[in-house]
């Protein structure tokens, strides 16, 4: 996960989204270095056949730290009641502050869309996809 986070600089989580399949429990973001959970999300099962009656988010206002030089994991329990054979695959979707995007060439117009950007914005950084707060 340290890798495939790659921070440039210390920043903080403010959200956190997953995408679990049924039978997951949890879902959670470990810091190695300062051996501890960060954000841990839970699943519940629905209560007849197959599948996920509700999956948790991670949301703070303060958000929680993430620090370049620190090491982490995502970690995910399964637990397959079926008696067959499942797939399983958990993913964790982090909203980090963003200390050096640049928005003035939105703001001047020179992208479409930068009529709205006299508000706060919102910035899914992976993909390039800029809306309102």
């Amino acid at each position: 996960m340290t890798r495939l986070l790659d921070l440039p600089y210390d920043t903080v989580v403010h959200y956190a989204a997953v995408h679990l399949h049924p039978f997951a429990e949890s879902i959670e973001l470990r810091d190695l270095t300062a051996h501890k959970t960060l954000i841990k999300t839970r699943a519940r099962q629905v209560g007849d056949g197959i599948g996920l009656a509700e999956v948790e988010s991670f949301s703070s206002r303060e958000g929680v730290p993430l620090f370049k030089d620190h090491e982490y994991e995502v970690v995910s329990i399964y637990d397959n009641t079926s008696g067959a054979d499942q797939d399983a695959m958990a993913t964790i979707f982090l909203y980090l502050a963003v200390k050096d995007l640049d928005l003035s060439a939105y703001r001047r117009g020179a992208v479409r869309g930068a009529e709205r950007l006299q508000e706060p914005v919102a910035v899914e950084q992976n993909v390039g996809v800029i809306r309102p707060l």
